[in-house]
Parts: structure tokens; sequence; C-alpha cells
């Protein structure tokens, strides 16, 4: 059964809890009228199935009123919350007109503990963003940005001429565990920053952190177009209508190499929406671990590091990639130890990609940018410096041992005399079959290069950035310490985690069952 409903509400509190029933309920309509008289406030709706309505209005702690003819009367069936004075025949053309705004402006915000959020979305000056940009993904925080306008929510008295242009950042934890606190406080300290947490996916409404609504976050989207977004804020920075123009851009587009590139797509407009990128640079940084992934030498080097490796068991394994001013000595699994000469480098990926041990970039790269910057890929290996990037075409590369071993001496096969001449007996009977006639179709199939050993093998799924693999393969050969170290630089760039050992692959930490 449906019918013509109004309710009457002593506090806005209860009417934004009736009207956000009517808007979220399926099969109800949403408020036709919102009104206000003096402290009181009415909704009417048409056509709304009267049981619900009678249910929601006594939740929301109002008094139902139905139609009778051009006026409402109140309807018997429900207790009353107000005042037995209240007039039972109400005419509602003789009260204010309001909106839904006006309710919540009334309702308010109330203090509230912050929750850990995964998601934000901060409002700060483009003077402000840069130093938020960078802090943000030195934690390895996703970023993205935009240029939007603000227009008061509500109606001011004088309101201004012209819309606030600000910068929207949208904040998102990579990780399983939420943005730092100590950051959106922090963040929040700034002038003219507002830190807000959506109250759906949308974003239809932006909640201060801090504050909470009179109504769940869920039900208050429900009430907001699609149009814009709102801000609710308290009295310090007020509550907005944002209005975007633009999509959101990564926060991976601040990073460049050089000055000489410049920062694409940004909207036109007020110069505190530009936010200039920073090149990448070296800095020094704690050293998180101390075994050494690769060297990198000057030409001079190699006289000594012929004397190093000479009687080393290093030597067995290592592999030097030429260049033209400078040479990379590497090893499947990394060197695991300074060797006295040349520079350290650690492998901080993606593919074999160095930096020197003990230093960082800045601002942080995160792995898509570095691939991106750097193109190391599985023919190249990739040393960066503090003023250059060096390029190594790993086609190149030879045992390090062919610095000081040179070509061997024919091998004369010392064989018995009877041998010798049973075989010349062999060859003199032997008749030669007829060639084959050539055939242009079909032709033989080209089978892809195998690797040489199993340590090629290792080394080109490091190169590739399969550095399960790789660890896969030496835990296999009995070399524990560099496959430890393999899955401990996985761990470090967050890569997927190793396989489970299996009964067929060697592990020395494996617990043996307790003897009978």
């Amino acid at each position: 059964m449906t019918a013509d409903v109004a309710v009457q509400f002593t506090t806005a509190d209860c009417a934004l809890r009736f009207a956000a029933d009517l808007a979220t309920t399926a099969g109800a309509h949403d408020a036709t009228q919102i009104l206000r008289d003096g402290d009181t406030w009415w909704i009417a709706a048409r056509d709304v199935d009267l049981p619900f309505a009678r249910a929601a209005a006594h939740a929301a702690e109002g008094t139902t009123y139905l139609r009778t003819g051009d006026l409402f009367t109140r309807d018997a069936m429900i207790s009353d919350h107000l005042a037995s004075t209240t007039d039972r025949a109400v005419d509602l053309d003789v009260f204010e007109q309001a909106t839904i705004l006006d309710l919540i402006q009334q309702a308010g915000l109330q203090p509230q503990t912050p929750r850990p959020q995964r998601e934000a979305v901060i409002l700060l000056p483009g003077s402000v963003a840069p130093g938020v940009i960078r802090r943000a993904m030195d934690l390895d925080i996703s970023v993205s940005y935009r240029a939007v306008s603000l227009t008061p929510l509500f109606n001011p008295p004088h309101p201004p001429p012209d819309p606030n242009l600000t910068i929207e950042l949208v904040l998102y934890a990579t990780q399983d565990r939420p943005i730092p606190s100590s950051l959106l406080a922090a963040i929040a300290t700034r002038p003219l920053t507002l830190v807000t947490r959506p109250a759906d996916t949308d974003h239809r409404v932006l909640l201060q952190r801090g504050r909470s609504a009179s109504l769940a976050e869920h039900r208050l989207a429900a009430l907001a177009g699609d149009d814009s977004t709102w801000i609710l804020a308290d009295a310090g920075y007020g509550c907005w209508r944002l209005n975007s123009h633009s999509p959101l851009v990564s926060g991976a587009e601040l990073v460049r190499l050089g000055d000489d590139i410049t920062l694409e797509n940004l909207p036109s407009g007020d110069d505190r929406t530009r936010i200039e990128p920073r090149p990448v640079r070296l800095v020094p940084a704690p050293v998180r671990r101390s075994d050494v992934d690769a060297v990198l030498l000057n030409p001079a080097d190699l006289d000594v590091l012929t004397l190093l490796l000479e009687d080393d068991p290093l030597a067995d394994i290592a592999i030097l990639v030429p260049g033209t001013s400078r040479h990379l000595l590497l090893a499947p699994g990394g060197i695991l130890r300074e060797i006295g000469i040349g520079e350290p480098l650690a492998c901080i990926g993606p593919g074999l990609l160095y930096v020197p041990l003990g230093r960082r970039m800045s601002p942080r790269v995160p792995l898509e940018a570095r691939q991106r910057l750097y193109q190391p890929d599985a023919s190249h290996a990739v040393v960066v410096t503090d003023h250059s990037a060096l390029r190594f075409d790993l086609e190149g590369r030879r045992p390090a041992w062919t610095l000081w071993v040179g070509p061997a001496p024919a091998i004369d096969q010392q064989l018995p005399a009877d041998t010798l001449t049973v075989l010349r007996g062999i060859d003199a009977d032997r008749t030669p079959p007829p060639a084959p006639a050539a055939r242009p179709w079909p032709r033989p199939r080209i089978q892809p290069e195998a690797p040489a050993d199993w340590r090629d093998e290792a080394l080109q799924a490091e190169s590739r950035g399969d550095l399960a693999r790789a660890a896969a393969l030496h835990r296999q050969h009995k070399d524990p310490r560099r496959a430890g170290h393999l899955y401990e630089r996985a761990a470090i760039d967050g890569a997927s985690p190793p396989p489970s050992p299996s009964r067929s692959l060697w592990n020395p930490f494996r617990r043996r069952p307790p003897a009978n």
C-alpha cells in the first residue's frame, strides 16, 4: 500500500537519517520535499510504501502524517515522538523550503579518533604538493594528482567571485599496511591543506580526517550527486564542492632524467597548480646488505684483477663484460664479497640494474619507473653512477680466467700401434655414400641457443628479473649462499615468494625427522 507521507522531526540528524533511508532502500522514493518550520524539519514523499515509511520514521524518531485532501493529518497507527501540542492537521505550503545540504549543514560534524586509511585524498596548494609527493613516493605509496576547482558547498552570504584552484592528491597504500598515520598528521599541519578520507569508492563525499558525520558514510554518499564531489570539513577549512577538469595523473610522471625533460599534460591555469619534477641522483644510504653483486672496473684494474683471481675459487664463476672505458665483473648470484679493487655494486633491479654499494636513488624511483628510465633487459646490464649510466652488452661477456689463460696447445692423440693399423684398414675399405641431392625445402629448423651450463641459465634468469628461478638453480646445485642472497633480493624488491622446497632439491635448512 502506498500513500503520500510527511514526517516531522525535531533535529536535523533524525531528518537526515530518514532522507537516507528513502534514498538507499530498494523500492522507495527519494525525498521529494524538505521543509523547515523553525527548529523542526519536515520530509514529504509521494506514493511511498506506507509500512516502510512508518517503520523508517519511527526508527528516526519522527512523527508520521498522511495526506488528507490538501492537508496532512497525524497517522494514528504510530505513537508520537513530539509533544502532544503539535497540530494534528498541517499545511506544508506555509513552511520554508530547504535542501538536503541544509540538513547536512545543520547536523554538522563530530570529532572522531583518526582511523587507519589505505586511501587518502589531500587538498593542498601547488607550492606544498611537491614535498608531499616526494615523501609519499619515498614510503612506496602510490600517488596521483590533478588540478581542481572549489566552490562553496552551502550558500555563503558573500560567495567568492571565482572558484578556488588547488591540487588534489590521491594516496593509496600499495603494501599490506595502511598509510602511516604520522605522515597524514604531518601533512595536515601544512598551510591551506586538508586531509580527507573517501566515503565511497566513487569519491562522491570526502570527510575530513578526524571528523565524522551523523550518518553512515556510505549512506551519506548515496545522497550526493554524480556531477561533483562534496567536501565536508570543520570551519577551519570549510565545506566545498569539488569540480575536476582533467583525469588523475600518476606521480611517476614527476620523475625525469635531466633538466631538459619537461612535465607534460599539466592543466593550464594558476601557477600554484604546476609541479616541477626533479632529476634522479644518487645519495648516500645505509647499506642493508653487505654482499656485493658486481664490481665496476677501470682498464688499469685488469692487471691487478689477474693477480687477485688467479688462485681464487671465484675465478671459476666470475664473468667479465668488457666496455669502452669501464668493465663490469659479475657472477651468477653475485660476487658476494669485496675483491679489493674497483667499485662494488648492488643490484636493485629490474634485471641487472646496478648502483654503487651504499648509494640509493633520490627521489626513490619505483620499479616501473626504473625500467622506463634505464631500460635494462635480458641482453644488457646497466650501471648507474653519480654522473652517468653505463650500458653493457652481455653478448660480449667471457669468463674472467681468459684474462690470464692463453690458448691451449694442439692435442696429439696417442693410440697404440695396433689400434692405428686397424683404423687405417677400416678407413681404406670404407666407401663413402653418394651425396644426397640438395633440396631447397624443407629447411632444417633452427633451434634456439641453449645455455652452456646451469650458471648461464641462472644469469639469464637473473637478467630477466626471475630471481626465484635463479635462486632455485643455485640451491639445486648446492650453492645455498647465492641462493639465499637472491631470495633476499627478491624479498627486498617485492617479488613473488620462492616456491616451497621439494624433496628433489637439496635444502641445508630442512629439519631432519627424529630418529626412532
